[in-house]
């Protein structure tokens, strides 16, 4: 048997949300089960997957302690980032060029959310053993060959916030990129559509849709200077999609400098450089509508400084 009281973290979560993400490694059909044959009870009463936690519930399990899997300090003690902005609440840190945002195919745990969740332990500010169901949450992703500014929610209310924003573009996200060729016209709001192949790893760009697959994207962009070879663009990504940036340049004939997957061949060959040249440099938070507890960052730009931003372009 295993008791746990609600905590702040864990506060308003649906049931069947909480117990998947105390018993990870269960099915759906094994939790809504032990719901109702009351292997789960809250406050000592059998309640529905739909119940929603308060503050303070006794959550019993009335399994072995084998079903458990114990939160632990993730397996990393490399610090690569850089906090930019930090608060009760969230962080914003500079994320360098090689370093996975979090664990992918590879399996490796030294990842920036792995990074930031001991630091946040090492702060006493997040302790594993004491929460049930929240670890510090990512709110943007940047890829492993762009550095720059990632978002992450200290707690559940502002993770929620935060995510909501994020869906109605109430967070704006920035990027400055060194992109082949002088781009025309000099600011422009262009639209094509993605579309992601199986393995997941590659997209193509088109102007219509070509499968039910096929994502719109919308990229705005503005020339910042140029020489006989290269533009400097500020790009505002309306959408974010898998590759963006990376793939709608090419496909506008303007690929990275540096990016090494959709880039030809000819492009390649002109750079000796491992890593594309873009970084997320600035994020600002521009609310249509209250963020309640979060509204004191309405209007609030966070943003790399030139010298920063000039050592990856």
């Amino acid at each position: 048997m295993k008791i746990l009281k609600a905590n702040h973290n864990d506060a308003n979560l649906r049931i069947d949300k909480f117990v998947r993400k105390v018993l990870p490694n269960a099915k759906l059909s094994e939790i809504y089960k032990l719901l109702r044959t009351k292997k789960i009870k809250v406050n000592q009463h059998k309640v529905n997957p739909t119940y929603r936690i308060n503050l303070n519930d006794e959550i019993v399990f009335y399994l072995d302690e084998n079903h458990f899997t114990k939160q632990l300090k993730p397996k990393t003690n490399a610090i690569d980032f850089k906090v930019v902005y930090e608060d009760n609440n969230l962080l914003i840190v500079f994320k360098p060029y090689g370093l996975v945002v979090h664990t992918d195919e590879s399996g490796t745990t030294n990842t920036l959310i792995n990074q930031v969740t001991n630091y946040l332990i090492d702060k006493n500010e997040f302790n594993p053993h004491e929460q049930n169901s929240f670890t510090p949450t990512l709110i943007n992703r940047i890829d492993l060959n762009t550095a720059g500014l990632v978002i992450i929610a200290k707690n559940r209310m502002s993770s929620i916030i935060l995510n909501e924003k994020m869906k109605t573009h109430e967070i704006r996200k920035f990027y400055l990129t060194k992109v082949y060729g002088i781009i025309d016209p000099k600011k422009a709001t262009i639209s094509a559509y993605l579309t992601r192949f199986n393995d997941k790893k590659n997209v193509l760009i088109t102007p219509k849709i070509i499968s039910k697959d096929s994502k719109q994207i919308i990229t705005k962009y503005e020339l910042k200077k140029h020489d006989h070879q290269t533009s400097l663009i500020e790009i505002e990504l309306l959408t974010g999609r898998t590759h963006q940036i990376r793939a709608h340049m090419q496909y506008l004939g303007h690929p990275l400098v540096g990016e090494q997957k959709y880039s030809s061949a000819k492009f390649k060959k002109l750079s000796n450089y491992k890593h594309q040249r873009l970084i997320a440099y600035k994020i600002i938070f521009q609310f249509k509508s209250s963020a309640n507890e979060l509204e004191y960052l309405n209007n609030k730009e966070i943003k790399l400084s030139e010298q920063e931003v000039n050592k990856y372009l």
